[in-house]
């Protein structure tokens, strides 16, 4: 007799029995070209047993009948989901295979990429060595040679405890005065007389005792602000700080100290606190820029289309860095108008690797002739200030893209001081030549 049971879809056949223990499997695809062989060609030994000895059929049925009815609906509807998700599937597998391709080909241009740049570094660093004079941008004219004859033994002459707790953000050197100006993360302000101190950290004894304790005026507390300070500048006569809640404080140096909120406040962390003769300015991350005439009282508020994330300036000229591969260039005077426009810019990728390295710039510092852009790539780049052209890439420190890097020239402009991440370092580079004369770190 035949029988047509049922069979769980995950095994992917129908099943047909016959009195003789003869089985046959078949899967979903083929099942109906087979089952239509077996009812053009019906096996004899099925039709040797007369209808009514079979069971469940009527007298008008016959066993093809049963053959027929094996490839139901329910099972070829089990087999066509089960073929369309193996497409889908299949399809899934190459769109990864295809995004794996893609990967390796970019993976593959940007180590070509890496090794180009190598091979040009190689070449600088040879030409660097065997020359003692700046090479040539491509490009451009030979930049104007970075005045030797300054010592290279830069050293601390002084070594003084922090008084804040824990973190000492900034600080500032007043013109021809002896002592220092910091600000930390505590919101408070001190004044620290370094002469009192050696190079090593130790404290000169007073004139009146021999002991080693510090003088009562060696580090004295000029005032408190209301959030953590982050940026100092200062003249002969004022201190300028910048807080994080967008305020900037002045104080006279001579007491008693006081901090007076300017008329002006940022919405965003400020980035930069400049200071000439006549102006103060000041910019944040909120792309804005105060430009505070000291005498007059008076304020110039600028707005610029991105965050102003770094800036410097002469007596003359301001450089703003507002993102991209750009530094523009204003005059003071310009300033001072409601609608400036840059007279110059900057191009920071005008050497051929720099093409593959994309970067930002964090700080900027200014010597009498140069300009100094630390970037977060661990470079720092030198433009002479006369032509705007690249004098030399500076290399040896490491500076990320959530570094605190600060740079400062020493008063020649021959040697240059960058904060050095990897070790809390802080590390001296030759300009002339790139070399790193020391580095020195602290732990935390």
């Amino acid at each position: 007799y035949l029988s047509r049971p049922r069979v769980p879809a995950s095994k992917h056949c129908a099943r047909a029995f016959y009195t003789y223990s003869c089985f046959i499997y078949t899967p979903p695809s083929s099942a109906f070209t087979l089952f239509k062989s077996y009812i053009s060609h019906p096996p004899p030994l099925l039709l040797r047993r007369p209808c009514s000895s079979i069971p469940n059929l009527t007298p008008n049925q016959t066993p093809m009948d049963l053959l027929g009815d094996l490839g139901s609906q329910d099972q070829l509807e089990s087999a066509r989901l089960e073929l369309a998700a193996a497409k889908a599937a299949t399809h899934s597998l190459s769109m990864e295979l295809r995004l794996l391709k893609q990967t390796v080909e970019t993976l593959s241009k940007e180590n070509e990429a890496l090794k180009s740049e190598n091979a040009v570094l190689k070449e600088m660093v040879l030409e660097s060595s065997s020359s003692s004079s700046l090479p040539a941008a491509p490009h451009r004219n030979v930049p104007t040679p970075l005045s030797p004859g300054a010592s290279h033994t830069l050293q601390p002459t002084s070594t003084f405890p922090s008084p804040h707790k824990p973190h000492c953000l900034c600080v500032t050197h007043p013109p021809s005065a002896s002592y220092v100006i910091t600000g930390g993360s505590d919101s408070k302000i001190f004044k620290t007389l370094y002469g009192l101190y050696t190079e090593t950290g130790d404290v000169l004894p007073s004139s009146s005792s021999s002991s080693s304790t510090p003088s009562p005026s060696s580090q004295t507390f000029m005032g408190e602000l209301s959030s953590p300070v982050l940026l100092l500048a200062s003249d002969s006569t004022h201190v300028y700080a910048s807080c994080m809640a967008g305020t900037v404080n002045s104080c006279p140096l001579s007491p008693p100290h006081a901090f007076t909120p300017l008329q002006f406040k940022h919405s965003k962390t400020p980035t930069a606190l400049l200071l000439t003769s006549t102006h103060l300015l000041s910019s944040s991350n909120d792309a804005s820029l105060h430009v505070h005439d000291i005498a007059g009282n008076a304020t110039q508020t600028h707005k610029f289309p991105s965050p102003i994330t770094a800036a410097a300036c002469t007596d003359t000229d301001v450089y703003l860095y507002l993102g991209g591969v750009s530094i523009s260039m204003y005059t003071l005077s310009s300033l001072s108008s409601p609608s400036p426009q840059p007279s110059r810019s900057i191009h920071l990728n005008d050497r051929p690797f720099d093409n593959h390295q994309s970067f930002s710039v964090l700080w900027m510092s200014l010597s009498s002739s140069h300009l100094s852009v630390t970037t977060d790539a661990s470079r720092t780049q030198v433009y002479d200030l006369k032509t705007l052209d690249l004098a030399k890439n500076l290399y040896g420190h490491a500076t990320g893209a959530f570094s605190t890097a600060r740079s400062a020239f020493d008063p020649t402009g021959t040697l240059l001081l960058v904060t050095d991440d990897d070790e809390n370092a802080l590390c001296c580079v030759e300009v002339q030549t790139g070399d790193v004369r020391w580095r020195k770190g602290r732990k935390g």
